[in-house]
């Protein structure tokens, strides 16, 4: 099901700010990259949050670290008595999946059939913030979100 709510609209307002919230994060971690490591591609976020770092991708190791994920992905994340990095990497701003689907009234995780969704989809495009969620979830009416057709959301996605 996909939904537009207008960036007018309380709830656009709040949905806003959290996207806005979640740029920066991600932003503070590739300039942190950029900056310490050289790295222009880091992975951000995780099962939990958005911003952060769970990989920094390299073409070789680098001496202190170790691999995460496959080894033809070269992702790479320091190993844990490299203090002195870790410090500066648990100060990276987050945010919190919760605070962006909590809006949409979820608590916690949602289960659809045998898949695990953890937050929405949503993008933020002209005048509006858009959502999707699964077709066979039971998603609450909110005040403020309008369902939209499929046809309505790729137009609004491209415009």
């Amino acid at each position: 099901m996909k939904y537009k709510v207008s960036l007018e609209h309380p709830l656009g307002k709040k949905m806003a700010k959290v996207i806005d919230r979640i740029k920066k994060a991600e932003q503070a971690a590739l300039d942190f990259c950029k900056e310490e490591f050289g790295a222009d591609k880091v992975s951000v976020g995780g099962h939990t949050h958005w911003g952060g770092i769970c990989a920094v991708k390299f073409d070789e190791k680098p001496f202190g670290w170790k691999h995460v994920g496959k080894k033809w992905q070269r992702l790479f994340m320091p190993r844990v008595n490299q203090k002195e990095i870790w410090e500066k990497i648990k100060k990276l701003p987050i945010v919190d999946h919760r605070e962006f689907s909590s809006l949409l009234g979820w608590d916690g995780l949602q289960v659809v059939g045998m898949t695990v969704v953890r937050h929405p989809g949503f993008c933020k495009v002209d005048g509006y913030v858009l959502v999707e969620v699964p077709e066979k979830m039971n998603q609450k009416e909110i005040y403020g979100m309008e369902e939209i057709t499929t046809g309505e959301y790729k137009e609004l996605i491209q415009a």
